[in-house]
């Protein structure tokens, strides 16, 4: 998402995107190793053994965000795929899986979608998202 502003003129600023790789903490207070590769274009994150996840933009389809996981079934579940920024007055669908925030030129639209798969304890979870702004009003 680029160019979307809230505010008016010196009063103006970027408008914070709903928040698309939040994951449920497992154990708040364990410590989160994360690796960015420069040249891959990819965010790496381990949690001890509990956690493994995988995040990157697409240059591709601009606006389309992956997060990939492999943690516990009920971290996985209890994660929506879409949070509204802090401060933000958004509408959002009740599984979480679309957002829109009015802003100055129409409406900043996003929508996720997410998916779990494997068997037993631990699980693969998948949230794609992707991002819009669109002129119509809600």
């Amino acid at each position: 998402m680029e160019g979307v502003y809230c505010g008016h003129l010196e009063r103006s600023e970027l408008q914070p995107a709903p928040l698309w790789n939040r994951l449920s903490p497992l154990a708040p207070e364990r410590p989160v190793r994360r690796v960015l590769d420069l040249h891959a274009g990819l965010l790496s994150q381990e949690m001890g053994n509990d956690l493994r996840a995988l995040q990157f933009c697409s240059l591709a389809e601009p606006g389309l965000a992956v997060l990939r996981a492999l943690a516990p079934r009920e971290a996985l579940e209890r994660s929506p795929p879409l949070v509204a920024p802090p401060h933000t007055h958004a509408e959002q669908r009740l599984d979480g899986a679309v957002i829109r925030i009015a802003v100055a030129e129409g409406v900043l639209e996003a929508a996720a979608t997410q998916s779990l798969a494997g068997r037993g304890e631990e699980q693969l979870g998948e949230d794609l998202d992707a991002s819009a702004q669109t002129s119509r009003w809600f």
